[in-house]
């Protein structure tokens, strides 16, 4: 029997997920991302994914990979800010300049405001619903930790024996110290915007 996989969509800025989308594409037999499959206009929790593939079946199984908020918005700040990166999103509607920013602060002031015409359809999002339909009959097949995702992703029968699996490895990189760019105020608002998430798994600011 085929395997479907579909990648769910992710809180982790695109660029820095392309090794592994790159990977699943030539690893796994059929791969596709919820992107590719409903739009990356709006957020597709996995009821929608159902729809289309009967998750119920051993055929059809998702993939997600969960990230600590406080990492989040510090890869999407480092993505952001970046002026090489911005050029390929200035066309887009509802496009923000955030290469202004002098500060971490600047760009969560920025990023965050409810007046960001990205804030309610992609910023603010919190992810954890969506993995997990509300009657909890449905649950994404391979939920993989930012932090733990070497390990995780091994998980999948078709990456369990391959030596190499660093695939984020950049996007790790792009954390590391990412505390000294908090201020006490920025720690505030991260955790009442993503109070879900870091709920349902016990983040911390660490």
């Amino acid at each position: 029997m085929m395997t479907h996989y579909t990648l769910m969509q992710y809180a982790i800025p695109r660029e820095y997920m392309l090794p592994f989308i790159q990977e699943c594409n030539t690893r796994l037999e059929y791969f596709v991302t919820a992107d590719d499959l409903l739009g990356e206009q709006d957020s597709h929790p996995i009821t929608e994914i159902h729809e289309v593939f009967d998750l119920t079946t051993e055929e059809f199984k998702t993939i997600a990979v969960r990230i600590n908020p406080y990492k989040r918005v510090v890869l999407f700040y480092k993505s952001k800010t970046n002026p090489i990166l911005d050029v390929q999103w200035k066309s887009d509607p509802n496009y923000v300049d955030y290469t202004a920013c002098k500060t971490f602060t600047e760009f969560l002031d920025l990023y965050l405001s409810p007046e960001n015409p990205n804030f309610g359809s992609q910023n603010s999002v919190n992810t954890a619903p969506f993995f997990m339909s509300a009657e909890k009959s449905l649950a994404v097949s391979y939920l993989l930790d930012f932090d733990t995702f070497n390990i995780d992703v091994k998980t999948i029968p078709e990456f369990a024996t391959v030596d190499n699996v660093d695939y984020l490895a950049e996007a790790h990189a792009a954390c590391e110290g990412y505390q000294a760019l908090y201020s006490d105020a920025d720690k505030l608002k991260v955790a009442d915007i993503f109070a879900v998430v870091i709920a349902t798994w016990n983040y911390k600011f660490e």
